[in-house]
């Protein structure tokens, strides 16, 4: 798996990935400078580039995990490197865990490089050494929703193979994420058992990613608990585990 994962990291140097970053970064210099000036006279410099560079770094990420692994291992499949690296491994499990690993490694350090300029530009702008720590936070929490995407793209691209509809309906599942709580409601006040039952299957089923919507805690300097920080951490291992373990018994068994 070692292998796959270093093989997977060095491809995607070499198809310029690290511009993305370069790309990121200046992206949210820009936006969070324009989120300075909207602010000045309420004098919140370091709230503005904080609001804006985490809300820009949590689209990127979602963007970059939705669709840079499904497209990386079809072409992957188009050149015929895939049939060469299931050759040399045991079983095809231990490609596709490696290609999740590889790509969760890679958001990692997007995220690191964002925050490094995050945290940069809001201290510039008059922000406290102690609120910058609180962006721990937003590591933490986007690591862990990105682990969760990650799985549930791969598991849809396991059942259908084709890239782009893998990665648009993830997609939808994490627009529809974000409704679950009005589902809960609308589920509570329903008197029809159909649509009751619908909204809690959609409520119970569709994977909460909002557990993992950290940034009030960071721009309020609030700390949370480690009981919050170990059930996210849970929410995420376990959700993951089980989509990736899925998605592993399907690739395996599929005709390539």
């Amino acid at each position: 798996m070692r292998h796959i994962m270093l093989y997977t990291l060095l491809e995607n140097m070499r198809a310029r990935i690290y511009l993305s970053a370069i790309g990121l970064l200046l992206l949210i210099m820009g936006i969070s400078w324009i989120g300075t000036q909207i602010n000045y006279n309420l004098g919140a410099y370091h709230f503005a580039m904080l609001s804006f560079g985490m809300g820009l770094t949590k689209l990127l990420v979602t963007a970059i995990a939705l669709f840079l692994p499904v497209f990386h291992i079809s072409m992957e499949y188009e050149k015929g490197t895939a049939h060469v690296l299931w050759a040399k491994i045991e079983n095809r499990s231990t490609y596709y865990t490696g290609k999740f690993w590889a790509f969760l490694i890679l958001i990692f350090i997007l995220i690191l490089f964002a925050v490094v300029l995050i945290g940069g530009l809001a201290l510039f702008r008059g922000a406290q050494l102690k609120q910058i720590l609180y962006l721990r936070y937003f590591i933490f929490g986007q690591i862990l929703e990105s682990a969760c995407i990650l799985s549930m793209v791969f598991l849809v691209y396991a059942l259908i193979r084709a890239p782009l509809l893998a990665s648009l309906l993830t997609l939808l599942m994490v627009y529809f994420s974000i409704f679950l709580e009005i589902a809960k409601e609308v589920a509570a006040g329903s008197s029809q058992i159909i649509m009751k039952y619908f909204y809690l299957a959609m409520y119970y089923g569709m994977p909460k990613l909002s557990y993992f919507s950290l940034e009030n805690h960071i721009l309020y300097s609030r700390e949370l608990s480690l009981y919050t920080l170990y059930a996210v951490f849970l929410y995420s291992i376990c959700f993951s585990a089980v989509c990736l373990s899925l998605a592993n018994i399907i690739f395996s068994k599929r005709e390539m």
